[in-house]
């Protein structure tokens, strides 16, 4: 598994929040972002993760 350096900014704080058991909702509700944003940036992560 590669480490979190790959990740933008942004996408480091959505993986923290994760990582943290918030949910998706919960995500979007404190970064002001629709559910399907979070949906996007988690996608973006795995797949940035998993190189």
């Amino acid at each position: 598994m590669e480490s979190t350096n790959s990740l933008t900014p942004y996408e480091k704080q959505v993986y923290d929040m994760a990582i943290q058991g918030k949910t998706d909702k919960e995500i979007a509700d404190q970064l002001y972002i629709s559910h399907h944003t979070v949906k996007s940036h988690l996608a973006s992560i795995e797949r940035k993760i998993k190189k």
